[in-house]
């Protein structure tokens, strides 16, 4: 129904193949479909219910009634998405990539003909997502389920990053950090001790945080979380050898070369430069090659 097709866009299904387009990969809409439905279908599940044990029984009111109160809400939230969504749609400014093998005169007169343009002078929009306060100790949240193993999820927020270091630093601390089998969290966490079924850290740099996420055996949350910790610290410190911080820098400069094997991956590379300003492949990699020892200490610190 529309009114549940707008719901949950952000879950993890959608972002997993946001991720996966980004990255070049090639996605047939169909699998994005089927899998979207059925996490649509879950978190309605999840959000009914939680709002069943919010309308406490002080009030006098039969279950019956409860279902209907909580079947409205939810409908009526469901709604507020379908328009919010539809109005942006119907809206806002649409960016149109074109690649192949075609006459660019051509493409912009097909369009030109059959829809409705509007000349204007687009304004520069800054995306930069306002920083969280520094944290001075870590705040714990859990979330009580049966389940065979834990989620462990650290959300660390970055401060103070030079336009440099969220470009292109940051791509490399990340790497370093948990961005592949080879990075510190998984060789510390999964690797030597077996406390986890896997590791991995991700960044959003115009957010200003990052990620740290586990699948963990169960028990061994407060050690992951100590591990983890020592791995921050230890980074910051310099403890951590050449040898990673030259097969990181040359996972991301392969990434970047090899993005624009992919027709989505042209375009992602074209809309950055449209969204942040980004630079040309050829001076992408050189500024990643550039990056020094000292330059990951300088981030980890931040």
């Amino acid at each position: 129904n529309n009114d549940s097709v707008a719901y949950n866009l952000w879950h993890d299904a959608a972002e997993k193949y946001a991720l996966k387009m980004v990255n070049g990969e090639a996605v047939m809409m169909e699998n994005v479909a089927h899998v979207m439905i059925a996490r649509i279908i879950q978190s309605c599940d999840r959000l009914i219910n939680w709002r069943r044990k919010m309308i406490t029984d002080a009030l006098d009111i039969t279950k019956e009634q409860k279902e209907i109160v909580a079947w409205q809400w939810f409908y009526n939230s469901m709604m507020d998405l379908y328009t919010y969504y539809k109005d942006i749609i119907n809206n806002s400014i649409i960016d149109i990539f074109v690649v192949g093998d075609v006459d660019g005169d051509k493409i912009k007169n097909i369009f030109k003909d059959n829809f409705k343009a509007y000349m204007f002078h687009p304004k520069r929009v800054d995306i930069l997502v306002k920083e969280l306060e520094p944290a001075k100790r870590i705040k714990k949240y859990k979330d009580i389920e049966d389940a065979n193993q834990s989620q462990f999820t650290m959300l660390c927020s970055l401060n103070g990053l030079t336009d440099f270091e969220r470009k292109y630093v940051l791509l490399v601390y990340n790497e370093m950090l948990g961005g592949s089998s080879n990075s510190i969290l998984f060789d510390t966490v999964r690797g030597k001790n077996s406390y986890a079924y896997y590791v991995n850290s991700s960044h959003k740099a115009y957010d200003n945080i990052l990620f740290i996420y586990a699948g963990v055996e169960p028990g061994n949350d407060e050690a992951v979380l100590k591990l983890v910790r020592k791995s921050l610290v230890d980074i910051s410190k310099g403890k951590f050898n050449d040898e990673l911080l030259e097969a990181s820098k040359k996972a991301i400069i392969s990434g970047i070369t090899t993005s624009f094997d992919y027709p989505v991956g042209i375009i992602n590379n074209y809309l950055a430069k449209v969204l942040v300003n980004s630079e040309d492949a050829e001076v992408r990699i050189r500024n990643i090659e550039k990056i020094t020892r000292d330059d990951i200490i300088s981030l980890a610190k931040k």
